[in-house]
């Protein structure tokens, strides 16, 4: 099992979930983090994970971060992937996030969170972290340019450029994500 937390740093250092069981894996992966969870999860170390891994991805109340790392993450694994099979076929979104563990049967569950805290998002004497955090965040959200780049990219040098140059480049259009692919290039609007 991995574990997947999207919280922000403060939030993670605040209180997470530990690794209790040597099957359980832990990984901080804040929304800023999706290159690296990637390079994990299919790059060259991803030996270790394939699809007998369940994995798990979390926030605070599993309501955007966490569902957008998810949903990021299945569609790298589409990518990559020959349809219907995955690579992750078994992934899942926390219900009610890092909140609703921490809370749960009266904090039953907080005996498997270190420290035994829980810091949330809007936490006051973390509001200038926060600010970092969406100003470091507002710099790297340029993912309808990127996502064009690679498309009208000749570079087909890496898996992910060929597999997309692959999509763009058939005429099928019978998964979502070949559909997105179709649009995308059709659309001049680079600001997706």
């Amino acid at each position: 099992v991995l574990i997947v937390d999207c919280r922000y740093d403060y939030e993670f250092q605040g209180g997470h979930i530990r690794d209790q069981h040597p099957d359980v894996v832990v990984h901080h992966a804040p929304p800023d983090a999706q290159k690296l969870l990637e390079k994990m999860l299919f790059g060259p170390t991803a030996q270790f994970y394939g699809p007998e891994t369940c994995v798990i991805f979390h926030c605070e109340f599993s309501q955007k971060r966490g569902p957008a790392m998810f949903y990021h993450i299945r569609s790298i694994d589409r990518l990559f992937s020959k349809y219907p099979n995955l690579n992750y076929p078994e992934m899942y979104i926390m219900k009610g996030g890092y909140n609703e563990f921490f809370q749960t049967m009266e904090g039953k569950f907080q005996a498997f969170c270190t420290p035994m805290k829980y810091v949330t998002m809007m936490d006051k004497a973390f509001r200038h972290k926060l600010q970092e955090q969406n100003r470091r965040l507002g710099k790297k959200r340029h993912t309808g340019r990127r996502a064009a780049n690679v498309l009208d990219s000749d570079d087909e040098s890496t898996p992910l450029a060929r597999r997309a140059a692959n999509v763009v480049d058939s005429d099928d259009e019978s998964t979502p994500l070949a559909r997105r692919a179709a649009n995308v290039v059709d659309s001049d609007d680079e600001s997706t």
